[in-house]
């Protein structure tokens, strides 16, 4: 850890529940959804997403697909790559909207510090959640994901700035915890 590392805040993501919800509504060819994750765009074309209005029928600009796939309308999803150069955009159909889900964000192991979290382990000493994450102090990309929360997504201030600026809808923010393992820091 370098004292001199300027340290900038860093938030989970969570899906914004005022919004429509984009989700997988059929499976094609014997897929299953199970299989679908951000390391594996070469699925979305193998499942029909449509918007779930149960609760809002007003369209966000970004959306989180089933447990583990995050994107924005192609407008968006423009913006974002200007800050997040190594992003791919897979373009799928929501309904009748042009969505980018997203892939090759970057994800960083080893990163949570295990004594500051809240960890949850099954009985063989596996994880089995992370509720309250802290993470070590690192150089993120503006945009990632934590390898031992592989469903989770992060972002930096840069990130979250540029989706408040915007006023773009879909992403709520949790401000996490960025501790060193050190006593001294």
């Amino acid at each position: 850890f370098n004292k001199s590392m300027i340290i900038m805040k860093v938030y989970k993501i969570s899906k914004d529940y005022r919004f429509a919800i984009a989700d997988i509504v059929e499976c094609k060819n014997g897929f299953d959804s199970l299989d679908l994750s951000p390391d594996t765009p070469e699925l979305l074309n193998n499942f029909k997403y449509d918007w779930l209005t149960d609760e809002s029928d007003i369209h966000p600009d970004f959306v989180y697909i089933s447990l583990s796939l995050i994107g924005g309308s192609n407008n968006v999803s423009r913006i974002i790559q200007q800050v997040c150069h190594d992003i791919r955009l897979n373009p799928i159909k929501v309904g009748n909207n042009n969505i980018d889900v997203y892939s090759n964000i970057p994800e960083y192991s080893n990163c949570v510090n295990m004594k500051k979290s809240r960890i949850t382990r099954f009985s063989n000493g596996d994880i089995m959640e992370i509720s309250s994450p802290v993470l070590l102090p690192n150089d993120y990309a503006p945009l990632f994901r934590v390898m031992e929360m592989s469903s989770s997504y992060f972002c930096t201030d840069i990130f979250k700035n540029i989706v408040e600026e915007k006023k773009l809808t879909g992403f709520l923010f949790e401000e996490i915890r960025v501790k060193s393992t050190n006593f001294l820091f």
